[in-house]
């Protein structure tokens, strides 16, 4: 094999491995992207079940406290009954209202942020919805500019190659520049 064969051959076999690395870049980023937007859709079941059980627990709540309002009204009926009391009017009403009124209080506080909280899980599923968007234009984005990146190796190659032969005008054959 003379010099000017080897050189091209070299020339050749290094775009060709230019090449595959830039392919192997963009199959990579790819991966990386498509293993990102699992983690994301993950995540997103996970708050998805943290939105199941907040609402399960919210009911829980919301029957616990009405029964320990149901509890300490009818314990204040009972102390008002023990001291003689009518229970049904006076300062022993007014306590069971005070109870009743306290429990339902007790009661929206902890919708209020249940709902607060279920909102916000929700506002977490929405931006991991985006993020998983980013990471697929991400990927898109590298895949591309992958091919690019190949076309312009193939082409300074081809360009390199170029510059390296002349044209012998005698004969019409490309010949090795020295």
């Amino acid at each position: 094999m003379t010099l000017p064969e080897a050189s091209l051959a070299f020339s050749i076999l290094g775009a060709g491995v230019q090449f595959a690395g830039v392919q192997q870049q963009a199959q990579a980023a790819q991966v990386i992207a498509a293993q990102r937007a699992e983690t994301l859709r993950q995540q997103q079941a996970t708050l998805a079940q943290d939105v199941t059980a907040e609402k399960d627990a919210e009911r829980l709540r919301q029957q616990l406290l009405a029964r320990e309002g149901r509890q300490q009204g009818g314990r204040a009926r009972v102390a008002s009954a023990a001291l003689g009391q009518l229970v049904d009017e006076g300062s022993a009403a007014d306590i069971t209202d005070d109870i009743a009124a306290e429990t339902a209080f007790r009661k929206v506080l902890s919708q209020h942020k249940s709902e607060a909280l279920i909102r916000n899980l929700g506002i977490e599923a929405q931006n991991i919805e985006g993020n998983i968007g980013a990471v697929r234009l991400e990927a898109a984005a590298a895949r591309d500019a992958a091919i690019f990146k190949s076309a312009g190796t193939i082409l300074t190659a081809g360009s390199t190659l170029t510059r390296r032969f002349k044209l012998d005008e005698t004969s019409g054959d490309l010949r090795f520049r020295t």
